[in-house]
């Protein structure tokens, strides 16, 4: 999901990381396949290797899909993919992880507000926005009453969206 604007705020390694990336918004699929990790919404954005996207999620490497709580977390959803996916995904072509491995360490650092930079370009441009729900409770007991001490009220799910109306936004 690179931009045109990354090769000015962030690290050549950043942008390069990006330029592997893809949103989406999750579809019933999506969830349905989702073994670890939370399983996200319907609709709520995800991030997944644009190398390894065809294959059937068991056959992935770790880490190839990522669905971020929100958009101030984009750029640690990026980072976990460099630590925990790049590298281990053989569909990745050899020459990118070779111009990965060429960046010097002190180059991952991006820009100095590069954070605003990930935030606003994923609201402003890309039509991502945060969205909080409360969460239902759902426990009872066999009468169909609540159970004592099990309400989830306070309890929150937070997660991304498309804006509506959004080219990615298959909800509107």
């Amino acid at each position: 999901f690179s931009l045109p604007g990354d090769k000015e705020w962030l690290a050549a390694p950043v942008s390069l990381l990006r330029e592997q990336l893809e949103i989406f918004p999750a579809t019933p699929q999506d969830v349905a396949e989702r073994k670890t990790g939370p399983k996200p919404v319907v609709g709520q954005v995800g991030i997944r290797c644009i190398h390894c996207a065809h294959l059937d999620p068991t056959k992935r490497a770790k880490g190839a899909v990522s669905y971020p709580k929100s958009t101030t977390l984009l750029h640690q959803t990026v980072r976990n993919f460099q630590r925990c996916h790049f590298f281990a995904c053989e569909e990745i072509p050899a020459e990118i992880k070779e111009k990965m491995n060429s960046f010097k360490p002190k180059k991952l650092q991006s820009r100095r507000r590069s954070a605003e930079y990930w935030i606003q370009s994923s609201r402003d441009v890309l039509g991502m926005v945060d969205v909080e729900e409360a969460l239902e409770d759902t426990s009872s007991t066999c009468s169909g009453n609540r159970s004592k001490g099990s309400s989830n009220s306070g309890r929150r799910l937070t997660y991304i969206r498309f804006r509506s109306g959004h080219g990615c936004d298959d909800s509107a």
